[in-house]
């Protein structure tokens, strides 16, 4: 038995190290390679022109002056195989663990920026003014030493956790105007200077020190900050589902601070969105749904192969928008690298995969039985049963369960307040009161109807020691009149919920059929809130057992 380097996964930095290939410069994606759309914007390198990814028919091809101001006739680019980058990398001297004064001497070269600063030979700002002319190779990886590297379609994997908390920074530095915002005077004079977007130009007022930048669509009042400030620090999240977002919550700044990793991907995944809606603070909500979208589903512990097709087509057409809507400048190669990740999961397998998945088997609800309609049997059928009961054979485990469930319940239950059911863990409303997590949302499928609502108690049943089963007594919304659904599927609700005081509100509910959910409260209608579901962890659907 051998051991086979299959395809490591770095960030960007390590990735460029191990490749070889410069993240810099005009060429920084490593799967377009020389192919890379790039050119010098607002004093920044700039990577769109995703439009070469739609179909050659499609209307935003002609639609120039929406875009970058020229009409899109290009085809996406295929990527190099191993025995053309071992070609291009017969050009490249390189000798391991030399210094740096003994490093060949780049070809230095001047190049004249055109009016606009959209020259595609301005050199990069972090390459200092060098780059190799025609090569982006900067050494010949070790990896190529292996024989079969050379024919490995997938020789490094994108670091999907880093590219979205990159684009999590871009979109919240954007829409809040701080720190690693996309949009400034600068960018905004390269709009005028290469004539594209003209209803953004900076405008001259005599009334004002700086010049007035217009509203763009992201563009978000100061009010409109705060209020999705507001959301997010109000907002309580399940256990184990991410940290303490109110402590990074900056109202008097209008930012967000202190955010770790995993902070981005709730908030790119969940969060955002729904925050910026609750909110109603800008134009671009369904825009940044459907980026969350993308990285739910290119996140998700089961891809099936035949929707990875559909999930990139999307993607493209949601850059596209993102190009309409956003500046130039805001497309960052990390924001570029997404048209690729499809791709990789292709080749290499679900994000998410490194584990074998299990299946957690759910237990169904009762069903009631139409035969059971007297009242005569009603009241005669328990005592019968339990007479039978006495004959069973009780030397098995099915025998044993049937007995204890026609002996009935145990005169004493238990009450319980928390309970860790199918990988949630679940609180009652009144033990949630003066915590900072929230773990008493929850929803139930059933006849192809969702009902959302509260955990009220948490009852353990006793069938005499011989089993126990949880029972959630829950406040439900009034899916009649307290429940919104919008076209792209997120739903809202009011606090209009039936008590569970009456038993026709069917409060009760199995801890089996329950899934975990949180609120989110609506900044603009009072008593409304946004649902955002949850996924326990370390679950894996891996579907049927049937073919």
């Amino acid at each position: 038995m051998r051991a086979a380097l299959h395809s490591p996964i770095n960030d960007f930095l390590a990735y460029a190290m191990l490749s070889g290939w410069s993240k810099r410069g005009y060429k920084a994606c490593p799967t377009c390679a020389h192919n890379t759309n790039s050119y010098w914007f607002g004093g920044r390198m700039c990577y769109p022109g995703h439009r070469k990814w739609l179909p050659i028919d499609h209307p935003y091809r002609s639609q120039g002056n929406l875009f970058d101001g020229e009409n899109e006739y290009g085809v996406a680019p295929v990527p190099a195989s191993g025995i053309d980058i071992l070609k291009e990398l017969e050009k490249v001297k390189y000798i391991y663990g030399q210094s740096k004064k003994a490093q060949p001497k780049k070809i230095s070269k001047k190049r004249k920026r055109l009016q606009g600063g959209t020259s595609h030979d301005e050199p990069d700002d972090d390459d200092g003014g060098e780059e190799e002319a025609n090569v982006n190779w900067k050494k010949k990886s070790l990896l190529f030493e292996l024989e079969y590297w050379k024919h490995n379609p997938l020789r490094h994997n994108l670091d999907v956790m880093h590219i979205e908390k990159n684009v999590c920074d871009n979109v919240i530095g954007t829409l809040l105007g701080r720190d690693k915002s996309r949009d400034d005077k600068q960018a905004r004079q390269a709009l005028k200077d290469k004539n594209i977007k003209s209803h953004l130009w900076p405008q001259s007022d005599p009334n004002r020190v700086n010049d007035h930048l217009p509203p763009a669509e992201y563009t978000m009042s100061t009010e409109d900050k705060e209020r999705f400030l507001r959301v997010i620090e109000k907002l309580k999240v399940p256990y184990g589902y991410g940290s303490n977002l109110q402590r990074c919550v900056n109202i008097k700044q209008r930012k967000l601070i202190n955010l770790k990793s995993h902070d981005n991907h709730v908030l790119m995944q969940d969060i955002v969105h729904v925050a910026l809606r609750a909110s109603n603070a800008t134009k671009v909500i369904d825009l940044l749904e459907e980026l969350s979208d993308f990285f739910k589903n290119i996140c998700s512990t089961t891809i099936h192969s035949d929707d990875l097709d559909t999930i990139q087509s999307k993607l493209v057409l949601t850059l596209c928008k993102l190009e309409k809507a956003f500046l130039p400048i805001f497309f960052t190669i990390m924001v570029h690298l997404l048209i690729h990740l499809v791709d990789e999961v292709k080749l290499g397998g679900p994000v998410a995969d490194g584990c074998v998945p299990l299946k957690e088997d759910e237990c169904g609800g009762s069903q009631s039985n139409e035969i059971v309609e007297n009242g005569w049997i009603i009241n005669e059928f328990p005592e019968w049963l339990r007479n039978q009961a006495y004959n069973i054979d009780d030397s098995t485990t099915e025998g044993k369960l049937r007995k204890a469930l026609a002996g009935g319940l145990s005169n004493y239950s238990k009450k319980l307040k928390s309970v860790i059911v199918n990988g949630y863990k679940f609180d009652t409303m009144e033990r949630e009161r003066f915590r900072k997590t929230q773990n008493s949302g929850v929803f139930v499928e059933a006849d192809g109807q969702e009902y959302h609502g509260r955990l009220q108690d948490i009852f353990e049943l006793n069938y005499y020691a011989s089993f126990k089963v949880i029972m959630f007594r829950c406040e439900w919304v009034d899916i009649h009149g307290g429940l919104k659904t919008y076209p792209n599927g997120s739903v809202r609700v009011s606090e209009l919920m039936h008590t569970g005081q009456n038993l026709h509100d069917d409060p009760f509910v199995f801890s089996s059929q329950a899934k975990q959910c949180f609120y989110i409260e609506d900044e603009i209608q009072q008593g409304w809130s946004h649902v955002v579901k949850t996924k326990p962890r370390d679950f894996f659907d891996i579907g049927d057992d049937e073919p």
